[in-house]
């Protein structure tokens, strides 16, 4: 059971820091693909 509960307690934690991490790169991208490069 302990066990478990940590693995999901990991999961919970990993998508929730993972989430803005993932919004910035796409904005990061997005406005890299946006701006001109001349």
């Amino acid at each position: 059971m302990k066990e478990a509960t940590t693995a999901k307690g990991k999961m919970v934690l990993l998508m929730v820091f993972s989430s803005p991490i993932i919004v910035m790169a796409m904005t990061v991208i997005i406005s890299t693909i946006s701006s001109p490069w001349q």
